[in-house]
């Protein structure tokens, strides 16, 4: 459970995050971002440090400045809801139940791309999940 104050300090960040100018930030499908998610309710995935980040894969594009991703965890998962693929030869898990639409001012740095084969597959499995 969470302080009171730690949701005052990610409303700060939203504010601040919402005033941005979205000039300038590029972004495609297949790639993997930092994120600020933000500090959320119940068994919605979090963002963590100051930033409230966490890596997500962009699936889908809607524009300049919305799309929609599938955050990502480093931490080792099975189970029908985590789809694992390698970025950067690192072990990384997609969340496949944590599907959102964003904005691109929460996108904070690129950390890389995923695989074509890799992409589709995770692609694939949110669909069937649905």
């Amino acid at each position: 459970m969470f302080e009171s104050f730690e949701y005052d300090k990610w409303n700060d960040k939203k504010q601040n995050i919402n005033a941005l100018r979205p000039d300038g930030i590029y972004f495609k499908e297949r790639e993997v971002w930092w994120c600020s998610v933000g500090l959320n309710i119940g068994s919605e995935e979090n963002g963590k440090g100051s930033r409230f980040n966490r890596p997500v894969l962009i699936l889908k594009k809607f524009g300049p400045q919305v799309f929609i991703a599938v955050l990502i965890s480093r931490t080792k998962k099975t189970g029908p809801f985590y789809f694992p693929f390698k970025l950067k030869g690192e072990d990384c898990n997609c969340l496949l139940t944590q599907v959102r639409t964003l904005d691109a001012r929460r996108l904070t740095e690129k950390i890389g791309v995923a695989g074509e084969t890799d992409f589709q597959s995770i692609r694939k499995a949110v669909k069937d999940l649905l």
